[in-house]
């Protein structure tokens, strides 16, 4: 199965807690118990383990010499409420010269455990045979075992002998999942939720070997639920929280290195808080020998890359330019687009004229006739009042292009009088450098009263270059 994100595993070892209680001596001829020891592992989120402080009660079994020598067969020990004293119903007596071999389990009565006590053998060698089914992970298993010796009869009268001191250990593992957001972009937030893990369900285990620790035979396997993880940021997001333990912490049956432990959960990513992805993901975790008595902290970081996202890049394609659009603007009684003056009638050819001699339009410019001029209603000094032929002199000459189109004017008539100041008279007056084509001139008649100076033509009076 393809390993979609990196677990790191940290085996968190155990660590004995210290008794400094003071210890009653208890009456010489009667079995007592101490206040037990525990070994604590490291805890977390909702932690599921029994510490010293938690346990209350627990089962006892005792022989004396052999296991012929039954003392106890799953004696219920509780602790007295007021006293904090460890009482039993079914009272038991030291005697003088015998070896006393105890052994516990807890929690107490629990209907996921039961025992098959050993049999032909010497009672230090342990319990026997315990059955264990994990039903949820969430109820721990101990066991402690211990071995009294009694002195002779004179000895135990006068000095007594003191309570059994019984040190629990974790028969199982205990589990938590640690995750971290590894999204180096402070938007980018990650949530975690239905963590699971297979482990072993079932399983038994042989309390009478000498060495146990590695001894649980797996009958049956099943899933223990971690719970969510809260949303983390990313590690760039400061005062955030980037990574956090799944809710709940499990208790597992240990299982040596040849077993593989399937992890799944569902990851959702948020860019902001909009959802941006959900995907499922599938581990396995093998070669890690899970061992009893030790808490295991399982570890993944949550990355682009674990989840397969292609990052986003960008490329220059162009840069798109000026669009110039075509704007047609009325002056008067023509229409001026992208530089081109359109004249249509009579009074538009006026207006250019007018704008031309005095600056409203450039001398330059480009002048198209759209359709036929006739100047028979306007036999007068003037086309309309007060026209002058475009460009009124040297010092303001025409210089653009006038373009007739192959459309006419015609009956164009103009009169210059003696007190006239027009010296250059025609269609245009004074051109230079200009462009006059596809024009026709019909029936043309211009009168000038100067006699000296005066330059006349039916196009233009006066053209240079």
């Amino acid at each position: 199965m393809k390993k979609l994100f990196v677990v790191a595993l940290a085996a968190l070892g155990m660590v004995a807690c210290v008794n400094e209680d003071t210890l009653e001596t208890p009456k010489s001829d009667v079995i007592s118990f101490a206040n037990a020891y525990i070994d604590n592992a490291t805890r977390g989120a909702e932690d599921p383990s029994t510490t010293r402080e938690t346990l209350d009660a627990f089962d006892v079994w005792a022989f004396m010499n052999t296991t012929a020598g039954t003392v106890f067969v799953g004696e219920d020990v509780e602790k007295n409420a007021t006293t904090n004293a460890w009482d039993y119903a079914n009272t038991q007596y030291w005697t003088p010269n015998n070896n006393y071999y105890f052994a516990a389990l807890a929690p107490m009565n629990s209907n996921n455990w039961e025992v098959a006590l050993a049999s032909g053998l010497k009672a230090e060698s342990g319990i026997g045979t315990v059955t264990f089914t994990n039903v949820d992970g969430s109820e721990d298993l101990i066991y402690a075992k211990d071995m009294v010796q009694t002195p002779d009869m004179s000895v135990l009268l006068a000095q007594g002998m003191p309570a059994v001191k019984l040190q629990f250990e974790h028969l199982l593992s205990k589990v938590k999942f640690t995750f971290k957001n590894g999204f180096a972009t402070d938007n980018a937030y990650v949530e975690i939720k239905e963590v699971k893990m297979s482990a072993p369900y079932k399983a038994n285990i042989d309390l009478a070997l000498a060495d146990y620790t590695a001894a649980w035979e797996v009958v049956e396997n099943g899933t223990l639920e971690f719970g969510d993880v809260e949303k983390l940021a990313s590690p760039v997001k400061q005062n955030a929280v980037s990574e956090a333990e799944a809710a709940k912490e499990r208790l597992s049956i240990p299982a040596d290195e040849n077993y593989a432990y399937t992890v799944e959960f569902d990851i959702y990513l948020y860019m902001g808080t909009e959802q941006a992805l959900k995907v499922h993901r599938v581990s396995t975790v093998s070669g890690v020998a899970f061992e009893m008595g030790h808490a295991y902290n399982l570890v993944a970081t949550i990355t682009p890359e674990n989840l397969e996202l292609a990052p986003i890049v960008f490329e220059v394609e162009k840069v798109n330019g000026w669009v110039e659009p075509t704007v047609d603007v009325t002056y008067g009684d023509y229409i001026l687009a992208n530089g081109v003056a359109s004249v249509s009638d009579l009074e538009g050819l006026a207006a250019v004229a007018a704008d031309i001699n005095e600056g409203e339009l450039p001398a330059d410019v480009d002048i198209v006739l759209t359709d036929d001029l006739d100047l028979a209603a306007v036999q007068s000094r003037a086309i309309v009042a007060n026209w002058t032929p475009i460009g009124t002199g040297k010092a303001n000459p025409f210089t653009g292009t006038f373009d007739g189109n192959g459309y006419t004017i015609k009956n164009f008539e103009y009169t210059v009088t003696g007190d006239d100041e027009a010296w250059y008279v025609g269609l245009f007056g004074y051109a230079k450098d200009a462009t006059i084509k596809n024009l026709v001139m019909e029936n043309v008649n211009i009168y000038s009263e100067k006699a000296y100076f005066a330059e006349v033509g039916a196009v233009v009076g006066h053209l240079e270059g």
